[in-house]
C-alpha cells in the first residue's frame, strides 16, 4: 500500500504545472528534509532564489517541506518532486534492506555529519567509548540522530542495543534542561540545534567524532536515476545554483540571514530585540555553513565527494559487503557544476545590501 504521506502528495501535485517549454523557466520542486525554514537550514534556497541563480539556469523552484530526509528521499524516489536534500543513511540503510528508492545523489551540500554527541561541561564522559552504561538523548525516537549515536558507539566496540539506553528529550531549552538536570548523560543532535542551545545559554562539550563517522557527508541533493538521464543539464543547473549560494553565504552570513527573513518573513524571531535575534541567527548560521566549505572534503570541489567516502555509509551502517553504493551516487557532474566565477560571487555577497 502506498504511504499516506506520498498519496497525500500526489493529490497536491497532480495539478502541478509540467517543465514550461521554450524561453520559459522550468517549474521544478525540491523537498526539503525538515519543516524548518530557519536560515541555518534553507539558506542555499534562499539565496539561490532571491539573488537569481535559479533563473539563470532557466529554473523557477519550488520550496517543498517535509518531515525528515527518509521522507524527502521517498517522495523524491516516488517521482513528486525533481529534486530531494536529504541526508544518506536512509537510501543506504533501504538498499541494505533490499529496497532500490531509485534515487541517486549528485551533490553534497554538507561536506561534514551534522549529527554529534554532546555532554555537560564537568562529564567525565570523554568520547563515544566512555558512554557504556549510559542514558542518551535524542531529539525523537525517529531522529537520525539514534542511528548516528548507536554507529559511533558500534564504531568504539560497544554494542549500542545493549550498552547504553536511548530517549526522547525534543530539543532546544527542553533538551538542554535534561542534560543539565542529569536526566540524560549525553545528547545526540545536529549542529544547527547544539548552537540554539548555546544562544540560550547552555553549556556544554561536543565529543569528537570517531574516525570513520568524521568520514561521512552531511545531506546532500538526490535525483531519480531516470530524471538524470533526461535531465542532465537541468540537474548540472540546480546544483550550480545551489553552489552558488553556498558562496555566497559564506561570504556574508548576515546578508544570508536577512535574505532568508526576507524570502520567508515567518523565519524572523517575533518578540525579541532585532539586534540580538540578528546576532544568534548569524552563530547559527556560520555554524550549519561551515559544514558546506568542501575543504572538510578529500575531494576540494564545492558538492563533491569520493567513492571512500560513500564506502563509510557502508561501514557506519555495517552494511558491507550487501549494498552497491555506486547505484546512489554519480560522481560526474561536479566539474560541470564547478563551472562558475566564486571570485564574482564571494564580491558580489560582500556588497549586498
Amino acid at each position: 500500500m502506498m504511504p499516506f504521506f506520498i498519496a497525500l502528495l500526489l493529490v497536491v501535485f497532480a495539478g502541478a504545472p509540467a517543465p514550461a517549454a521554450g524561453g520559459e523557466p522550468a517549474k521544478v520542486r525540491v523537498i526539503f528534509p525538515s519543516q524548518s525554514r530557519a536560515p541555518a537550514t534553507v539558506s542555499p534556497y534562499t539565496i539561490a532564489m532571491k539573488m537569481g541563480y535559479f533563473a539563470e539556469e532557466g529554473l523557477d523552484v519550488d520550496y517543498v517541506p517535509s518531515d525528515g530526509s527518509v521522507q524527502a528521499a521517498q517522495i523524491t524516489g516516488a517521482g513528486q518532486a525533481e529534486f530531494g536534500i536529504a541526508t544518506a543513511e536512509g537510501v543506504v540503510a533501504a538498499a541494505g534492506r533490499g529496497t532500490d528508492i531509485g534515487v541517486v545523489y549528485v551533490y553534497m551540500i554538507y561536506h561534514e555529519p551534522i549529527f554529534g554527541l554532546a555532554v555537560k561541561k564537568d562529564s567525565p564522559v570523554r568520547s563515544a567509548r566512555d558512554l557504556k552504561g549510559r542514558i542518551i538523548g535524542v531529539a525523537s525516537m525517529g531522529s537520525a540522530g539514534l542511528p548516528s549515536a548507536k554507529a559511533m558507539l558500534r564504531e568504539e566496540g560497544l554494542d549500542p542495543d545493549k550498552d547504553a539506553s536511548y530517549v526522547a528529550v525534543g530539543i532546544g531549552a527542553v533538551a538542554g534542561k535534561a542534560l543539565e538536570d542529569g536526566r540524560v548523560d549525553a545528547l545526540a543532535l545536529w549542529d544547527e540545534q547544539y548552537a540554539i542551545m548555546q544562544t540560550l545559554g547552555f553549556a556544554f562539550n561536543e565529543l569528537a567524532f570517531t574516525e570513520n563517522y568524521r568520514k561521512l557527508s552531511g545531506a546532500g541533493i538526490l535525483v531519480r536515476r531516470d530524471y538524470l538521464a533526461r535531465n542532465r543539464a537541468r540537474v548540472i543547473g540546480f546544483c550550480r545554483a545551489i553552489a552558488k549560494a553556498t558562496v555566497f553565504g559564506m561570504a556574508n552570513p548576515e546578508a544570508a540571514v536577512k535574505i532568508n527573513w526576507e524570502v520567508f518573513p515567518e523565519s524572523k524571531p517575533k518578540g525579541v530585540d532585532e539586534a540580538k535575534a540578528l546576532r544568534d541567527a548569524i552563530f547559527v548560521f556560520k555554524r550549519r555553513a561551515a559544514k558546506w566549505d568542501p575543504n572538510l572534503g578529500q575531494d576540494k570541489r564545492l558538492g563533491a565527494t569520493t567513492p571512500e567516502e560513500w564506502r563509510a555509509y557502508l561501514t557506519f551502517l555495517n552494511l558491507e559487503g550487501k549494498v552497491d553504493i555506486t547505484r546512489i551516487y554519480a560522481l560526474d557532474l561536479i566539474d560541470e557544476v564547478n563551472r562558475f566565477d566564486k571570485a564574482k560571487v564571494q564580491e558580489q555577497a560582500r556588497a549586498y545590501r
